[in-house]
């Protein structure tokens, strides 16, 4: 089915979708449709979707076509939570990694902004999430437009690794990275861990050392 006559029936399947993983693969195949009604659908559905879900996945379709109207949405998320039922792990996962991904400052000041009142859990995935870039990153994704934007990013980033450097809950999480093995390690260990990644060379903090 060519993409422009694929438009209708997925949107729809949108407007019947009742569980989040159907609603959220139709509108991620939503935003691989170009032309003004898919963006004018994307809009609609990241704006006013009953599923968070489908509205995050939305979002990454409505990015490089309008960063800052896809940014504000999802930031919007965040700050409010989800309209409808609990935000489950998968969904907030999904949400962090938007956040993280989208290539724009406001993204990971909103996931900084009251961080510590959040579990541990949710600011282990903010950590990771931040600290590794490219998990959540998509093609298509714009970068950066200006040195200065990047700059921008890059020090958003390290602020938010910095803050939880005195952030002593531990992950209950275990594992190895870049060979370093690690069991239950706390959340400043991990933005340490990142951070180093980011400075290397000029660190010599080890994960399995912590």
């Amino acid at each position: 089915l060519a993409p422009d006559r694929a438009l209708s029936p997925i949107l729809q399947g949108l407007a019947n979708a009742k569980e989040p993983r159907p609603s959220s693969a139709l509108a991620r195949e939503l935003g691989h449709i170009a032309g003004d009604e898919a963006t004018k659908a994307l809009r609609e559905e990241a704006s006013h979707g009953p599923l968070l879900d489908a509205r995050i996945s939305a979002a990454w379709g409505l990015l490089p076509r309008s960063p800052e109207e896809a940014v504000g949405l999802m930031v919007k998320e965040w700050a409010s939570g989800p309209k409808l039922g609990p935000l489950d792990d998968w969904t907030h996962d999904a949400l962090v990694d938007f956040l993280s991904g989208c290539g724009r400052v406001e993204g990971v000041h909103a996931l900084a902004e009251g961080l510590r009142k959040r579990s541990t859990r949710s600011r282990k995935e903010v950590v990771e999430s931040v600290g590794d870039t490219t998990r959540g990153r998509r093609a298509g994704v714009p970068e950066p437009g200006s040195p200065e934007a990047r700059s921008a990013l890059d020090t958003a980033i390290e602020d938010l690794l910095a803050a939880e450097l005195d952030d002593e809950e531990e992950t209950r999480i275990s594992g190895s990275w870049d060979g370093q093995s690690f069991s239950d390690p706390r959340v400043c260990d991990l933005a340490a861990y990142h951070l180093a990644k980011r400075w290397e060379g000029k660190s010599g903090f080890r994960l399995d050392a912590a």
